[in-house]
């Protein structure tokens, strides 16, 4: 952040809320699965009959991806019935009730589509649903990434671009399980596909990722610091690696590699971003 900082930019004056590694498994699959379930939508809608096998994979993947992260997410909320609660009403300028009826009906879609993937039909409802449930799939891949930035904890306020940092994150990890899937099931057309946009995404993620860094006031920049390990684990391992991997040596076997590469930045990221007031409230 260039300029003066204000004195509430620099000072901690909210209690560190107490989320640990539940809340980054949380973040983590709430991404995973929104992301798979976006590129399997756009690659279902978009592409051929061997493009659609693999986007049925994306459909399978998600929604058990999603119910680890509803059971992350019930237990830290402490209670199911907070949940409940928040579903009672529907608040358009509220992030965290747009989230909440988002994840709602992403879970609902995305579990329709799974047990249709997993069944000899489809066809033109697994379209309509697709259709239907991509916008939702944004929301959820944006809608976490947001809700932190906008609350009171220093760390997490001055994130201007952590919305699209964590929806960039889950696109990418989307692109790539699905491009591991199409390597393994000797889908060329659409691995062909797939490869490019892991570039291109990566490419996109890379300056997203350096430009949150160089944002924020100096006790944030400081937090992430702290975490040197996780965060050259996120830049190298989970973008330039798998970047390099795909320019330069495309192949099954290192199509599965970028993707755990992908995954592992994606795990080192999230698990910085939970303990970021923490460390804040230790200063």
């Amino acid at each position: 952040m260039s300029g003066a900082e204000s004195p509430a930019a620099t000072r901690v004056v909210t209690k560190a809320p107490p989320w640990h590694t539940s809340v980054a498994i949380d973040l983590l699959c709430s991404s995973l699965a929104a992301g798979l379930f976006a590129v399997a939508a756009i690659i279902y809608l978009l592409g051929d009959d061997t493009d659609r096998a693999v986007a049925r994979v994306g459909f399978v993947l998600a929604f058990p991806v999603m119910l680890v992260d509803l059971v992350c997410l019930v237990i830290d909320l402490g209670d199911p019935l907070r949940f409940m609660n928040m579903t009672r009403v529907f608040k358009p300028g509220s992030p965290m009730s747009v989230g909440v009826w988002g994840i709602v009906v992403f879970s609902f879609v995305s579990f329709v589509c799974f047990a249709i993937s997993i069944l000899p039909i489809g066809g033109h409802t697994l379209s309509f649903l697709a259709l239907f449930g991509l916008p939702f799939a944004l929301v959820v891949a944006n809608y976490k990434g947001v809700l932190f930035s906008t609350t009171a904890q220093p760390g997490w306020s001055s994130m201007r671009w952590l919305g699209a940092l964590i929806s960039i994150s889950a696109g990418s990890m989307g692109v790539a399980v699905l491009l591991a899937s199409a390597a393994l099931a000797q889908a060329d057309h659409t691995k062909a596909f797939l490869r490019t946009a892991l570039v291109w995404i990566l490419v996109v993620y890379a300056i997203v990722f350096v430009a949150l860094e160089r944002e924020g006031d100096r006790w944030t920049r400081g937090a992430r610091r702290a975490f040197p390990a996780a965060m050259w684990l996120t830049l190298l391992v989970g973008i330039i690696a798998p970047l390099a991997i795909t320019l330069l040596a495309p192949s099954p076997d290192t199509d599965c590699i970028s993707a755990l590469c992908v995954i592992a930045g994606s795990v080192a990221f999230r698990d910085v971003l939970v303990k970021i007031p923490h460390r804040l409230g230790a200063n």
